[in-house]
């Protein structure tokens, strides 16, 4: 069905009207972002400020007519590529303007609000295309912007977030499937797949499998539209198109993967769906823990376990095997299979990893190029994508069968409604941050000197936006791996990073009633720095019934847990809060414990949950835990870590101004080498930062 945009400006009020629900949909669904537009960041503490940061460079780049995917501000004094950054290309290019008159977050915020309304729009313009029914395309609009798909990257993966230009290439590439594409349309087409490629080169994947569905379908069921020489001269115009926008920065992206091997690579294993998690909400909904913590099983994260279809858009996709007609059919078989895709190499049951070889690992082997991209569970934008479309085309053509005005906007409505409620997502985060004063005023020196900021990974990119000053170092998408082996190759970096041999004091020991805890960036007793510190709790746990027991262990940073001397979990590494988990059959009855967590930098937190035989997941309860001499809960014995620093005075100052750093940033624990071996004059402390200068002389 064609429904091209009105021209007059009566006919254009229906688009200005669902433009404006689409844009309170979007202030909706990131609320509370609009309250604290320019003051708080919306999304988590943790990729969305290398966002920020490669959006302040895009903007300095271009308005000083330099290269934006090529920058000296990140591992100086050599400089990095930036071809495999995920700026959202068009988004970071459209806030341009936006840096003169908003403040850096509100900058950021507004380009997650247009990533919301262009997601919801252009998922609105292919409905509206294939079915015809305005009502239907503005429920399959909010759906798609708020699918938990969305919302879950949403909060850190900016790239993914604009969803929206994918939509509108299917539209171009249905005409010229169905025969009635014009020169005009086949170039908007190879356009907005540039712009879907350019926002996220996992969107290019997505087309690629998308579209052989539906070439397939076409080869079958539009022969006489299909492979003619009309289509032939309009898909030369869109490649060509895709080629003349996107193809320069995908050139330099294939040149450098061979040249050079590159960093930063995600597993595929880890980061696959699980079976569980299309049929229960996932930690991006409010539901997930009502349907008995499923969700903290999974594997990944919490941005990348989001699969959960919905019943009622399943019941809608339905609706569309048996009333949408072919269309609805196809788009049906893109959604199945990119849910196939999404369950990864390996088949994941509700947190367990089977031996039984799916798909996805096929398709690496004949792509390898997935090998570097390595998160098979994105697939599941298609599943949203083909059910939602599926469904719209089934609800479209019912509406069309009922004679009753109400009963055609309650067939659109109330499945929408009830998907809303299913998709209801947890709050979404925003981030307070605030500039340390020194940075601002770094900004306006132009003098040229570097920055050594080891506060963390994060904030280092949120400082970096502030100051524009290079950094010896950074936090980037992916690295060539010469780049970080010349970073952690400088003994200074060495000295003052990864200092010599770690030694533990004893400082404190107490009986903890239970394991529970958040400090933050505080310490865990008055007693004691806020870093590098370790905790060992010992003792015995009570299990009350007999049988398989699955012990949680959720902490920023490392943490292990042993039962009867053997491993039970490791949730080892230095990391955000992250949920480990382990099984182990157990008799009713006390079983020695050991709990270790290890304190390696940022903030901390560690929390032991248990459920089993009549037990639903739960934090482990004080009367379950007792110390060797019978007292409530566990001990713990609370240990001071320090490091030898393995550079002196002299030689580590010199090397500082070798790579021409005049400051020094770390987080208010500071850092002993810098403070005791090195000497550097503190010259500032706040905003959650130490500031060190590197005088010009000894």
């Amino acid at each position: 069905m064609n429904s091209r945009t009105p021209s007059t400006p009566r006919a254009r009020l229906p688009e200005l009207v669902a433009g404006l629900v689409f844009l309170a949909a979007s202030v909706a669904l990131t609320w509370p972002m609009a309250e604290h537009f320019g003051s708080r960041l919306g999304g988590d503490p943790g990729d969305p400020f290398q966002t920020l940061w490669s959006w302040r460079w895009m903007h300095d780049a271009l308005t000083h007519f330099s290269n934006p995917f090529f920058s000296d501000r990140v591992f100086h004094p050599q400089g990095a590529p930036l071809v495999f950054q995920t700026f959202d290309t068009p988004t970071a290019i459209l806030t341009v303007p936006l840096w003169w008159f908003l403040s850096p977050f509100g900058v950021y915020n507004a380009g997650v609000l247009f990533a919301f309304w262009l997601t919801a729009y252009g998922m609105y313009r292919l409905v509206k295309e294939l079915t015809g029914d305005r009502l239907v395309a503005v429920c399959a609009g909010v759906l798609f912007t708020a699918a938990p798909y969305h919302l879950a990257h949403a909060q850190g993966h900016q790239h993914l977030t604009s969803m929206g230009w994918l939509p509108l290439y299917f539209l171009f590439l249905h005409r010229m499937l169905e025969g009635r594409a014009r020169l005009r349309d086949a170039v908007l087409g190879g356009l907005f797949l540039a712009l879907a490629s350019l926002a996220s080169w996992y969107h290019l994947l997505f087309a690629m499998v998308a579209s052989a569905v539906l070439f397939g379908d076409a080869a079958i069921r539009l022969r006489p539209t299909f492979l003619t020489k009309a289509f032939a001269a309009r898909a030369v115009v869109l490649a060509a198109t895709y080629l003349a926008v996107a193809g320069p920065l995908l050139i330099a992206i294939l040149v450098y993967k061979s040249r050079e091997p590159i960093a930063g690579a995600h597993d595929a294993v880890r980061f696959s769906g699980d079976l569980y998690a299309f049929f229960f909400p996932n930690l991006a909904q409010s539901w997930a823990h009502w349907w008995g913590g499923h969700a903290f099983r999974w594997s990944g994260n919490a941005a990348e376990t989001a699969l959960y279809a919905g019943y009622a858009v399943l019941f809608a996709a339905l609706i569309g095997l048996f009333l949408g007609g072919g269309t609805a059919r196809v788009w049906l078989a893109v959604a199945l299979l990119g849910a196939v895709l999404a369950l990864g190499p390996k088949l994941h049951v509700d947190g367990q990893i089977r031996e039984v070889t799916l798909p996805y690992a096929w398709l690496e082997k004949l792509m390898p190029q997935l090998e570097f991209m390595g998160v098979p569970v994105r697939l599941g934008y298609l599943m949203y994508l083909g059910l939602i479309v599926c469904g719209a085309l089934g609800l479209a053509r019912l509406r069309g069968l009922l004679a009753s005005r109400s009963g055609r906007f309650l067939v659109a409505l109330v499945p929408t409604a009830f998907a809303l409620v299913e998709y209801t997502p947890r709050r979404f985060i925003v981030t307070a941050a605030e500039a340390p004063k020194p940075m601002v005023e770094w900004a306006e020196d132009p003098q040229r000197f570097a920055v050594l900021d080891i506060s963390d990974d994060y904030r280092m990119m949120w400082h970096a936006a502030v100051h524009r000053k290079p950094m010896t170092g950074g936090n980037l998408t992916r690295v060539p791996d010469r780049l970080e082996s010349w970073y952690w190759s400088q003994p200074v970096i060495q000295a003052i990073r990864r200092p010599g041999a770690f030694r533990v004091e004893p400082v404190l020991e107490r009986v903890d009633p239970r394991i529970d805890f958040w400090w933050g960036g505080a310490a865990p007793d008055p007693k004691m720095r806020a870093d590098a510190y370790r905790v060992e709790w010992t003792g015995r746990v009570e299990v009350p019934r007999e049988g398989e027991w699955t012990f949680h262990l959720t902490s920023d940073d490392a943490s292990r847990l042993e039962l009867e001397g053997g491993l039970v979990a490791d949730n080892g590494g230095a990391h955000p809060m992250q949920t480990r988990s382990g099984k182990v059959k157990l008799g009713a009855g006390a079983h020695p414990l050991r709990l270790v967590f290890e304190q390696l930098g940022g903030d901390a937190g560690m929390k032991l949950e248990w459920e089993g035989p009549g037990q639903p997941r739960q934090v482990v309860p004080g009367e379950a835990l007792h110390t060797t001499d019978g007292q409530p809960g566990l001990r713990g014995s609370y240990l001071q870590g320090s490091r030898e620093c393995a550079i002196d005075r002299a030689e580590g100052r010199s090397a500082l101004r070798e790579l021409h750093v005049r400051y020094v940033v770390t987080g208010l624990s500071g850092n002993d080498c810098l403070a005791r071996k090195l000497q550097l004059p503190e010259t500032y402390r706040g905003e959650g930062v130490r500031i060190f200068e590197v005088p010009a002389t000894d």
